[in-house]
């Protein structure tokens, strides 16, 4: 089943309501009178390049507070192209951190003057859980407040996610961004791989060289985990898509694949199969032939390369350090169990080496308390929370947005499992895509089923399809608890 568009009275293309012009009205007398206050004083005072900059970021700061669906996909395009750590005039402004913050200023009052509250769900719970957590296990190392302000945005980025994009339009903005942004960051890391600019990684067989961005992207195993999820949606839109459309969509997935090849990695390697794997299922209607399709392409894609991606032998160095890692953070987590060993504790307690898994990452650091709301979130990404109130159909199975955007996520936690990024934001921004498109499933559902004169936007919202119960409860801590002790077992029998 496709997703359909709640009925609301949105902008077009933008997912979010226009302002009472009775409300903006004031707002904007007073955004006048401030800037013209501050261009006199400025020019008094300064020169003139610095008041043109002052007035393009107060102006921009105004948009994204009139406009917080734009604050949004500013907030997106800054994640991946990360000009703070390429132009050297821009360092230390923390502009995700502040184009964020302003998006949900612009986003409270938008919700002020509608008379709106924040979307119903558990990941609300769940993800503020994940936040107090960290913040209460970093206070026996005084780091409280990075704490806060480190996981406080990956709570913020996930409630902008859940209450800006609240239509299929604004939903395929985003995708659409995403695309754009992922493609640029392929194209930028080839053209740095093929110029000589290459990361010399020795794997103790010789030198290899490794495709890599700028800032976390530097690290080509991130690099390839952030262009997984991106290549599950530009499949989908290469297969939905029209004859032209659809060539340029295979052209972006094909440039997102050898992207993924050249960076080397191995865990972006086993995220590439489950992606293209999983897609060639799907489309095929004929499981059996499908079965033997993906493993095939799977097989060439493994053995078809050669060097680091396909050396998995657990006693190759690299590999090996990390099965011992992992277990020292389940005996930490055996010493800590409830709240762990703190924020940024798994550096002290590994001789000042990461986890390089997310997983364990997590429960070290937070517990059984932390690890729980972060398994939470992302068990409703896959099954709980935000479901209809009556059952899906049969072709809801087939793919559809939601799928692909499923897809994607579990592409990127495949790549997760060997990266310490518990608290990356681009981890949550593919999290959202999820969770997003299947409250516009449900609410569309739900829309359908209410009579004309209740169509309303506080009645077809998404919040009209949260839903949570005792199994939900029951099937996270089951995962909770399986998923330590695979990690456990897994790592005792590779180390």
């Amino acid at each position: 089943m496709s997703i359909r568009e709640p009925i609301l009275l949105d902008a077009p293309g933008t997912g979010e309501s226009p302002a009472p012009l009775s409300a903006v009205g004031p707002v904007l007398l007073a955004v006048v009178t401030i800037l013209c206050c501050f261009v006199a004083y400025a020019l008094a005072v300064g020169n003139e390049n610095q008041v043109i900059a002052g007035v393009v970021g107060i102006l921009g700061l105004v948009i994204v507070i009139a406009r917080p669906f734009w604050g949004l996909l500013f907030f997106v395009g800054l994640l991946y192209t990360r000009p703070e750590e390429t132009i050297p005039s821009l360092a230390g402004m923390h502009l995700p951190l502040v184009i964020s913050l302003t998006t949900l200023v612009g986003l409270l009052l938008q919700m002020a003057l509608k008379g709106e509250w924040f979307v119903r769900s558990p990941v609300n719970f769940l993800i503020l859980g994940f936040v107090g957590v960290a913040t209460a296990s970093a206070v026996q190392h005084g780091n409280w407040l990075d704490a806060l302000q480190d996981t406080g945005r990956l709570g913020v980025l996930l409630l902008l996610f859940l209450n800006l994009v609240r239509t299929e339009s604004g939903y395929e903005t985003v995708v659409t961004s995403i695309l754009v942004f992922t493609g640029f960051l392929a194209a930028f890391s080839a053209y740095l791989y093929f110029t000589g600019a290459a990361l010399q990684y020795d794997d103790g067989s010789g030198v290899v060289e490794r495709a890599q961005a700028t800032g976390i992207f530097s690290d080509p195993n991130d690099l390839a985990a952030t262009m997984v999820p991106a290549l599950a949606l530009a499949l989908f839109r290469a297969y939905k898509a029209s004859r032209y459309r659809r060539w340029a969509y295979a052209g972006l997935s094909a440039l997102i694949v050898s992207a993924i090849f050249l960076t080397n990695s191995r865990g972006g390697l086993l995220a590439l199969m489950v992606v293209v794997g999983t897609f060639i299922f799907l489309i095929t209607r004929r499981k059996v032939l499908a079965a033997l399709l993906a493993g095939v392409v799977c097989a060439g894609l493994l053995f078809g390369t050669s060097g680091r991606m396909t050396n998995f032998d657990s006693q190759e160095a690299s590999s090996n350090q990390r099965f011992w890692y992992w277990s020292n953070g389940y005996d930490q987590l055996v010493e800590s169990p409830v709240l762990g060993v703190g924020y940024a504790g798994f550096l002290e307690i590994n001789g000042g080496m990461t986890a390089h898994n997310s997983f364990v990452l997590c429960f070290t650091e937070l517990g059984l308390v932390g690890y729980t709301c972060w398994m939470g979130c992302l068990y409703c990404c896959f099954q709980g929370g935000r479901r209809p109130a009556r059952k899906l159909p049969a072709t809801e199975t087939a793919l559809t947005p939601l799928t692909a955007a499923r897809i994607g996520c579990a592409g990127m936690l495949v790549a997760c499992f060997f990266l310490s990024r518990t608290y990356a934001p681009v981890t949550y921004l593919i999290m959202g895509l999820p969770l997003t498109a299947s409250s516009l499933t449900a609410s569309s559902l739900t829309a359908s089923s209410l009579t004309a004169s209740s169509l309303t936007p506080g009645n077809a919202g998404p919040e009209a399809a949260s839903r949570w119960h005792l199994r939900d409860t029951m099937w996270l801590l089951g995962l909770t608890i399986a998923s330590i002790a695979f990690i456990k077992a897994f790592s005792d029998h590779m180390k």
